[in-house]
């Protein structure tokens, strides 16, 4: 069994993240200790602290000497370090990438920006980050990239997806980069209450998961 704990090498805090794993046979235990932690609940500094996971879930956090640590544990001593919660971000596009601006912008694929949000997607976890809420991606790639982390192909927080971004013909989420003759405009321009309703409809759909499309 295989866990990531992502804890940042160039801050002086450190955040438990995520645990990637296969499956196992038996529990697996590992204790993370460090000078402090971070308890929001109770919105205080614990000194000493120690988290339990087992089977890649925690199961108990606290001042390690108030812990009741298995013999078999894994232990990893952190040092001086904090340990804090996993943050959320409740605004991203993973599968956009902000170097890219104007007409560069049509340059990019439908694959190449997935690709661009395999790669956000770990950089956003090793940040500390272990929910974030995609609002808006073409082609559905948030979907993809939701699903590939869940199957655990590929590394990134929980994910809660949009499918591609909807407004009105010549707004924020149109293509208004090629001239008039082109024809062009975005997946996700609906003008008028029944196409608005259209393409909510289409992104409530199975793929996207109705409880989840944030549109």
């Amino acid at each position: 069994m295989n866990w990531v704990s992502l804890f940042s090498k160039k801050l002086l805090t450190f955040s438990i993240t995520a645990i990637v794993c296969s499956t196992a046979v038996f529990a697996e235990t590992t204790v993370i200790t460090a000078d402090r932690m971070i308890d929001v609940a109770n919105g205080k500094v614990v000194k000493q602290a120690a988290v339990i996971v087992t089977d890649n879930i925690i199961t108990a956090s606290g001042r390690l000497k108030d812990l009741t640590v298995p013999n078999e544990a894994t232990r990893i001593d952190l040092g001086n370090a904090t340990l804090m919660p996993g943050l959320m971000d409740m605004h991203v596009h993973l599968t956009s990438d902000a170097t890219r601006h104007g007409y560069k912008r049509l340059e990019v694929s439908l694959p190449r920006a997935a690709i661009t949000g395999v790669k956000h997607a770990k950089a956003t976890l090793d940040a500390g980050f272990t929910t974030v809420r995609n609002v808006g991606a073409p082609g559905f790639a948030d979907v993809a990239l939701r699903d590939a982390i869940n199957a655990g192909d590929v590394v990134g927080p929980r994910m809660f997806v949009a499918g591609p971004s909807l407004g009105v013909t010549g707004g924020h989420c149109d293509s208004n980069l090629l001239p008039y003759e082109y024809d062009n405009y975005s997946e996700g321009v609906a003008d008028g209450p029944w196409e608005v309703r259209k393409k909510v409809s289409a992104n409530l759909s199975p793929h996207t998961n109705k409880n989840e499309a944030l549109s």
